[in-house]
């Protein structure tokens, strides 16, 4: 459940930046919050399909200053072996 998630996401956060099997049911929990509070909110929501993507992403939508906060909210064994491989290639990306 994913609720609780949501609701910091849209309290907190300039930009989401979605990937993996989980990625729909957090973006639905955001989304769900967003309809409660109803107000005009806008808060991208970007979905990538690996890793590498979703970092070049986060170096489009940041400046100078912001934060990006890389945060697996859950397992991500489609994906990779481990959290350290996931780890690893998260600062690969980070130095293209």
């Amino acid at each position: 459940d994913y609720t609780e998630l949501g609701k910091y996401i849209v309290e907190h956060v300039k930009v989401l930046i979605l990937l993996g099997q989980t990625k729909n049911k957090i973006k639905e929990a955001t989304n769900q919050h967003i309809q409660l509070l109803e107000e005009n909110i806008e808060l991208p929501l970007i979905e990538c399909d690996s890793l590498e993507d979703a970092v070049m992403a986060a170096k489009g939508y940041s400046k100078n200053g912001d934060i990006v906060f890389f945060s697996p909210a859950s397992a991500s064994f489609d994906m990779f072996k481990d959290y350290e491989e996931r780890g690893q290639l998260f600062k690969q990306y980070l130095k293209l």
